[in-house]
This record gives structure tokens, C-alpha cells and sequence, in this order.
């Protein structure tokens, strides 16, 4: 691939980014409301650390008790900053990992809870 067809494709990869994060925010009121009750009722004794792979716009950070800690692991760049916007209005402390999970470099047993929605 030369070098015109290389930047054409990291163009179209930030676009195709860009359209699922926009399409993420759109449909986040309407997930909340099919999925408000089952994910309060399973987030609720969530400890004070969690990793979430994946987590798009933080749709999950509203139901994650104020001070935890999220190890968000999300690939898409153009979602950090949403992320980090998100977790400091819902009270979170959160670490972005910029990459696959597959490539995580975690010990055995180093989280309790790894959330994937």
C-alpha cells in the first residue's frame, strides 16, 4: 500500500470511529431505559475497581458507585475524551488504556471484575 492509500485508509478508519461513537451517544438514553433496571441490579455491589473493555462513551459509568476506579480499555481514540468527561461528571476515577484487550499485559487474578457490555 503506498503512501496516499495508507493515509486515505487511517482517514476512513477515524471516520468510521468518529460515526460509531456519534451513533453510541445517540442510542445511550434509549439503552438506559431497556436496560436500566437489570444493570443497576447487577452493578450495584460492584468493588471499588473495575475494568471495562470497550466501554464506548461510558454508557455503564452512571450505574458505578462514586469513587471507583475504571480501567477503561477502549480502542477508539476519538471516545477518550467523552470517557474522561463522563467519569469526572459521575464522580469515577478512570484510567484509558488506548488499545485491544487481547494485548493487556494483566497478572492472573490482578481484577475482580472485568465488565464487557
Amino acid at each position: 500500500m503506498g503512501r496516499a492509500a495508507g493515509r486515505r485508509e487511517s482517514r476512513r478508519r477515524s471516520w468510521l470511529q468518529w460515526c460509531n461513537l456519534a451513533l453510541l451517544r445517540l442510542v445511550d438514553r434509549h439503552f438506559d431505559l431497556g436496560y436500566r433496571r437489570v444493570k443497576s441490579a447487577l452493578f450495584a455491589e460492584m468493588p471499588d475497581e473495575i475494568l471495562e473493555l470497550g466501554p464506548g462513551a461510558g454508557a455503564n459509568f452512571r450505574y458505578y458507585p462514586i469513587g471507583t476506579h475504571v480501567m477503561a480499555v477502549e480502542p477508539n481514540l476519538h471516545a477518550h475524551p467523552v470517557l474522561l468527561r463522563e467519569a469526572k461528571r459521575r464522580g469515577l476515577e478512570i484510567t484509558l488504556v488506548a488499545g485491544k484487550a487481547e494485548r493487556l499485559q494483566l497478572a492472573t487474578g490482578s481484577v475482580a471484575v472485568v465488565v464487557g457490555t
